[in-house]
């Protein structure tokens, strides 16, 4: 699994030997990884997908029912009760969204709670309902670590542009209703005129509000219970806190509990960790996703255009209470995410060392498409067709909104996320 296809070595001496490539000694360490990532992928149990919110997780899943993969039926996102995330509209006054429990209840607590999995526990399920693929949309099992026998994906979204759509995802899809000041709690004119997040990060040094401070409240009266500890955790390196989750802090998502590490140790933990990944995404690089979802993982592309398809709600259509970022906010955001930011880098260069490692060893007919391998095969060996979308569900967290929500300068990053052509590849997915 993990442990056996060295991911994290692998990518580390191709970042490291950028100036050797298509020589014979950097063609000869592409034959060795390639002969012991099939043997990896062979040994390798079961396939699990660490769904980080509002970055590319639904086109993700679309994509794994695509290629028939048997994962849990209920959500469309593709998690049991206890791996899904614990932000949503049952996120009021309920203590189980913070911490794993071992018994999560029924109805609205089931679809928010937290339950994490040691090793053989996810085996065991994984087992028992006879899966091939578990998504968890909420902080990782057993403080991010990695079981051996597990076959791990991520998807990452650049930061910035993640917090800005999980909020407007929020106001639109689960509270249902307009940020409003509430008088007498702050100032009333964070919400105005670009100073959204200035409302958020009211603290001192420009860090979180306590919860209880938060200038926005919601009109409905059932639905004033929201757990606001939450939002902002998913202000600031919430990347991190969902990789690490306990490691990072006793509660990954509440921002009024301290991070257990300080920033440096926090970023090369993190780093350990994301290295143990087969699959790190950068959502803003999915035009190239291609050889790295076929011989990784073994899908076939979602049409002939696309590798990643271009999936989640009409959310052009939602009112976007955050639609701009003024310089002022974007400071603060950046300093709230620093963590994520760096992190970020760190998956970009992962997965260009994974570009070329795949290409690579796919020009050298050592990962070739046409011979079929059934113990490579992660999906599509059972014959099932993973999750249905339920219309009437909770709003699915992961649907992430469409160009009005990618920064204006953001270049090529903000044509991927619009659906537009890049250099090279297709649009990428919304």
């Amino acid at each position: 699994g993990a442990n056996d296809a060295f991911h994290g070595p692998r990518r580390a001496f191709l970042l490291a030997s950028i100036d050797i490539r298509h020589t014979w000694a950097w063609s000869y360490f592409v034959d060795a990884c390639a002969a012991a990532l099939v043997e990896a992928q062979r040994r390798a149990k079961f396939l699990v997908y660490l769904h980080v919110s509002k970055a590319a997780g639904t086109s993700f899943c679309k994509l794994a029912r695509k290629n028939r993969c048997a994962a849990p039926p209920k959500f469309s996102t593709l998690w049991d009760p206890g791996d899904g995330p614990t932000w949503g509209n049952c996120a009021r006054g309920l203590k189980v969204v913070h911490v794993s429990k071992d018994s999560i209840g029924k109805g609205r607590r089931a679809r928010c709670a937290a339950r994490e999995l040691d090793c053989a526990s996810r085996a065991a399920a994984f087992s028992a309902k006879n899966y091939e693929l578990m998504a968890v949309e909420r902080w990782a099992d057993n403080g991010g670590g990695l079981c051996p026998a597990g076959w791990y994906a991520i998807s990452l979204r650049e930061p910035l542009a993640r917090v800005r759509s999980h909020h407007n995802h929020l106001w639109a899809k689960i509270l249902r209703a307009s940020p409003r000041p509430v008088k007498g709690r702050t100032k009333s004119s964070f919400g105005r005129n670009g100073g959204y997040f200035r409302g958020i990060f009211s603290g001192e040094n420009g860090a979180c509000a306590s919860p209880t401070e938060l200038p926005y409240a919601v009109g409905a009266p059932h639905r004033t219970g929201y757990d606001w500890s939450m939002v902002c955790a998913f202000s600031s390196d919430y990347h991190a806190r969902s990789l690490l989750g306990t490691s990072y802090s006793p509660r990954p998502y509440d921002a009024s509990i301290p991070s257990s590490l300080p920033h440096d140790k926090l970023l090369a933990l993190a780093r350990n960790r994301l290295a143990g990944y087969a699959v790190v995404l950068p959502v803003e690089e999915s035009h190239q996703a291609g050889p790295v979802l076929r011989h990784a993982l073994g899908w076939k592309p979602w049409d002939a255009k696309t590798f990643l398809p271009t999936a989640g709600r009409d959310a052009s259509k939602l009112a976007k209470t955050v639609k701009n970022v003024s310089a002022a906010d974007r400071a603060l955001l950046e300093n709230n995410n620093r963590l994520d930011i760096a992190l970020y880098a760190v998956a970009r260069e992962f997965f260009q060392a994974d570009v070329w490692f795949y290409e690579a060893a796919a020009e050298s007919r050592l990962l070739r498409d046409e011979v079929h391998d059934g113990k490579r095969a992660f999906c599509g060996r059972r014959g099932a067709t993973g999750g249905a979308d339920d219309a009437d569900d909770e709003p699915d967290p992961a649907a992430w909104d469409e160009e009005e929500e990618v920064e204006a300068d953001g270049g090529d990053a903000a044509a991927v996320a619009a659906g537009g052509a890049r250099p090279g590849g297709v649009g990428g997915p919304r």
